[in-house]
């Protein structure tokens, strides 16, 4: 694919490794690492996806996500983080407000399901360190 042309000549396998790389219709989600990062290295990444077109189905507006465990280094102190990382697709214009936000909650509930299991939680939110949603 083109997408995966262009991110191979700007990110070579040379110096980065594709962690992620999700479709969900129109949506894409790529998550490279670079291999000598000294500050956060990706230890596991689970992927998943929610459709939100018409009637919950058609794949023309929804999600791409990744659940990522870090290893995280500061300083001489080292941990661990979950992310998870969600590119949206969803309705436009203002008066689609009330749809963007029911496509929200659902995302959120149908990822839960889709989440590592070990990750654990009855809700999304509370069990990640951190969540990018775009």
């Amino acid at each position: 694919e083109a997408w995966t042309a262009l991110l191979a000549e700007k990110f070579p396998a040379k110096t980065h490794t594709v962690v992620a790389d999700q479709s969900a219709g129109p949506v894409r989600l790529t998550i490279l690492q670079r291999k000598r990062s000294k500050l956060i290295k990706v230890e596991a990444c689970t992927c998943g996806d929610v459709a939100c077109g018409i009637g919950n189905v058609l794949r023309n507006k929804g999600c791409a996500a990744a659940f990522l465990d870090l290893k995280v280094r500061y300083d001489k102190t080292s941990g661990s983080a979950k992310l998870l990382v969600i590119s949206a697709h969803l309705a436009a214009h203002a008066h689609k407000a009330n749809d963007r936000d029911a496509d929200f909650h659902r995302i959120c509930r149908e990822l839960l399901p889709q989440m590592p299991s070990q990750w654990g939680s009855h809700d999304l939110l509370d069990c990640v360190d951190c969540c990018l949603f775009a």
